[in-house]
């Protein structure tokens, strides 16, 4: 089967269907197929065509839906972007005095950890983790953290990975949360929950996140800092449980479904026992735990496919003990009393362990002193699009121009190519604008290739807007990084 783009860009997939969407994800990631994914068409052979008509409607749906979760994974707005990035800069100095990540490596290999999440079922089995405190590793998602010690069960971490204030709002502040507890979260969080955390905070790095590449290397922070988080805190939870060595990883509160009346979202005790709290209602029905089908939405049900996915791919022991929600496909199904059974049988000292880790060593003023160069270097950026978008949106094109001064004004139109590409090749700026990228690269598409004054009119209109939108991305982020280099100078 072939997979054609607009400039015929092909792949055959003669790969078993089940693994189908790996090698769609895989090939529709790469920078120049996203950019043409709305030209994309599908063309079933004349066996296909002719005998296996079902295996093509599955194709393509699954076509479609690496498209759609590849166009979502680039994020949906410069503003969402630059608030990840605003959080990252105002973490410099807290990532700095936070523990060292790599130092975390295998720290407990062959140790069962229980993943806590906020499903519905949380209520079935919450109590039996008074019994295992000190025979399992127990990381909970920041939702579930105030039920929690409220029940008398202290977790050794808390994870967080959303970048909004309102992480801060409705989980640590005026919370109270023991200093033993260490807060696992990647630099995007909100400064206010690291600022007002009494215990350990460990900052992982997200693996696959290029910006994260260009900020590991300004601070000089150790390679192995980067694990897989996915979107959501259970997955920052499971990756850190998987970097750590810990197995078997057992979930529970997992549920990634609504509850048995098909409406609760979350366990008693949270935040969204308040109807205020805003929830995401696109519904899909999915396999459940128990068999049969169950009401999620397509957010918890990427969170699944997430999951899976990592298990599949590192063969993970992974021991499902949610006891009711959406089925993972690759975890073994067991009671949490029956997992507390057969894998949380003795005590080790956790404490211990974690105390055996450090924080970096860190050069602050030089640090400090990289900084202020990729200031001068991205005000030099600065001062360079504003020169190029002055030019472009001075021109005039008049619908009398002949072909000599149309080529004139296209010529002068691709000088912006510089400047994306120029993008295209830094991490932070390709991070924060590759999904303005892709959208000016997708309108330009959609325009008739041929030299006319309205064709080049619309042109100027696309680049014009992009070049705004640049000047003030780069603008902003100097003002975050003169902020950080402040904070910095203050505790050097």
């Amino acid at each position: 089967m072939k997979f054609l783009d607009r400039n015929n860009v092909c792949v055959v997939a003669n790969q078993n269907m089940n693994d189908i969407m790996n090698l769609l994800n895989g090939y529709v990631q790469q920078f120049p197929i996203l950019t043409r994914a709305r030209n994309l068409r599908v063309y079933p052979t004349y066996f296909y065509r002719t005998y296996q008509m079902e295996t093509v409607k599955h194709t393509v749906q699954q076509v479609i839906q690496a498209v759609k979760y590849m166009a979502g994974s680039i994020g949906n707005s410069v503003e969402d972007a630059l608030i990840g990035t605003h959080n990252n800069l105002m973490n410099i100095s807290r990532i700095l005095t936070s523990e060292n990540v790599s130092r975390f490596k295998d720290k407990y290999k062959g140790k069962p950890a229980v993943i806590v999440a906020a499903g519905p079922s949380l209520d079935k089995n919450i109590h039996h983790l008074k019994d295992i405190q000190s025979n399992a590793i127990i990381i909970a998602v920041d939702t579930i953290i105030e039920r929690l010690i409220k029940e008398g069960i202290t977790p050794d971490f808390v994870a967080s990975i959303e970048r909004i204030e309102e992480v801060y709002q409705y989980f640590y502040k005026d919370k109270y949360i023991p200093g033993s507890v260490s807060l696992i979260a990647p630099p995007v969080v909100s400064p206010n929950v690291f600022s007002s955390f009494k215990g350990r905070t460990i900052m992982p790095f997200r693996k696959g996140m290029i910006d994260y590449n260009w900020l590991q290397e300004m601070l000089g922070l150790p390679d192995n800092i980067f694990i897989n988080i996915g979107k959501s805190c259970a997955h920052v939870a499971f990756g850190f449980a998987a970097f750590t060595g810990a197995s078997p990883i057992i979930l529970i509160g997992q549920d990634l479904a609504y509850g048995e009346n098909g409406a609760k979202s979350h366990t008693s005790g949270t935040v969204y026992d308040k109807k205020d709290i805003p929830t995401h209602h696109e519904f899909v029905e999915v396999e459940g735990y128990y068999g049969g089908q169950v009401r999620s939405n397509v957010i918890w049900n990427s969170f699944r496919e997430w999951i899976e996915l990592q298990i599949y791919k590192h063969q993970f022991a992974v021991i499902n003990a949610t006891e009711g929600g959406a089925n993972i496909k690759y975890t073994t199904q067991m009671t949490l009393p029956e997992a507390i059974s057969t894998y949380c049988t003795s005590s080790f000292s956790k404490r211990e362990l974690l105390d055996e880790t450090s924080c970096y060593v860190n050069d602050v003023q030089s640090t400090t002193e990289k900084i202020e160069n990729e200031i001068r270097g991205f005000e030099e950026a600065l001062d360079n699009c504003q020169n190029v978008y002055q030019m472009i949106h001075g021109l005039k094109i008049k619908s009398s121009m002949d072909q000599k001064r149309l080529m004139s004004s296209l010529q002068k139109l691709e000088e912006a190519n510089a400047i994306i590409e120029y993008i295209k090749g830094h991490p932070l700026w390709f991070t924060i604008m590759q999904a303005e990228v892709v959208t000016c690269y997708w309108k330009l598409y959609e325009i008739e290739e041929r030299l006319l004054p309205e064709t080049l009119a619309e042109n100027q209109k696309i680049i014009v807007h992009f070049l705004q939108t640049f000047s003030f991305v780069i603008d902003r982020v100097i003002n975050f990084m003169k902020s950080a280099v402040e904070q910095l100078k203050a505790i050097e």
